[in-house]
């Protein structure tokens, strides 16, 4: 199975673009996420427990001329955009699956943005914004300096970094904490994945059983020790169709993953043979050596052998299969 690490380029940004729409299904609805907001921001228990996601598509002449361009920047998304009842700010989500010299730069300018687009319709609430952050390259220090905490510099912001958020505190939340949780890299309890995936197939919403099968496999797949946890999940049609539609690796994966099945069929097929022949050490110890496209010249290698009784030639010829 090809695994995150050996991943081409166009699998490795197929994989971030997908990895970031990971958080917007989970990350406005993890109430661990949402209380660490709530609290930096000095806003009552559960004030955005109920909140109305807008539309993160903007256009900004502001932006435009700041940039000396006369027709409005019309492609500035945001990750989301969630409006509490009054009187609590709007919460504006960026996630960032690896550190983003630039982002206070571009938070300032959904802010202009967004304030130029609905700010007329705000009823005097504020615009917030929370960075979270999944990656590894920032460096744990620097990491750990920034976790939790608002900065003021060009635009205030909360940071979050995901991987210092308590491991238990996600465990012991709703699914879409538990998936976070999963995600990290220091999460490998495969029991833990059978569980969400048993809770998630419970859920009614057929909708949503979806949206949190996929993230459950996005978060498999975050590292190698859980990443063939995505193929042994039991899903249907509908899921695998939906996973190589939004994730094109998947289908490599599976393509992968079946291909090495095949290997192993085939090398088994192979030491069946051997074990019937009673051929020599030598033989078994190449046969582990031998893969891919080898082992088919290896296998007419050894049905020859045993036809001539004679497995000289084979040994012989070893270079040719290791």
């Amino acid at each position: 199975m090809l695994l995150p690490s050996q991943w081409n380029e166009d699998q490795k940004l197929s994989w971030q673009v997908q990895w970031d729409s990971f958080f917007k299904v989970l990350a406005p609805k993890s109430n661990v996420i949402r209380s660490l907001v709530e609290e930096q921001f000095k806003l009552p228990r559960n004030a955005l427990s109920q909140w109305q996601q807008m539309p993160s598509d903007m256009s900004s002449r502001r932006v435009a001329q700041a940039l000396h361009q006369t027709k409005p920047w019309k492609e500035l998304r945001g990750d989301g955009f969630f409006r509490p009842e009054t009187p609590y700010p709007v919460v504006g989500y960026e996630y960032q699956s690896t550190e983003n010299t630039g982002m206070l730069l571009r938070t300032f300018m959904y802010g202009e943005a967004f304030d130029e687009t609905f700010g007329g319709e705000l009823d005097g609430n504020n615009l917030e914004f929370v960075v979270l952050y999944s990656g590894n390259d920032m460096g744990k220090a620097k990491a750990r300096e920034k976790h939790n905490k608002i900065e003021e510099k060009v635009v205030r912001h909360l940071f979050l970094d995901l991987n210092q958020i308590s491991a238990g505190d996600l465990e012991n939340d709703n699914i879409y904490s538990r998936i976070l949780r999963l995600s990290r890299r220091d999460a490998n309890d495969f029991g833990l994945f059978w569980q969400a995936a048993a809770e998630i197939d419970s859920l009614s919403d057929a909708t949503e059983r979806l949206k949190l099968r996929t993230a459950l496999i996005v978060a498999a797949m975050n590292k190698p020790a859980t990443a063939k946890f995505a193929l042994e999940l039991n899903m249907d049609e509908q899921t695998k169709k939906n996973l190589e539609m939004i994730l094109p690796i998947f289908a490599d994966m599976r393509v992968a993953d079946a291909r090495a099945e095949a290997e192993q069929n085939l090398r088994d097929g192979i030491k069946d043979l051997l074990e019937v022949a009673d051929a020599p050490p030598d033989v078994f110890a190449l046969l582990d050596k031998s893969f891919g496209d080898n082992l088919h010249t290896f296998r007419d290698a050894v049905k020859t052998a045993i036809k001539e009784k004679d497995w000289q030639a084979l040994l012989g010829a070893k270079p040719t299969f290791g």
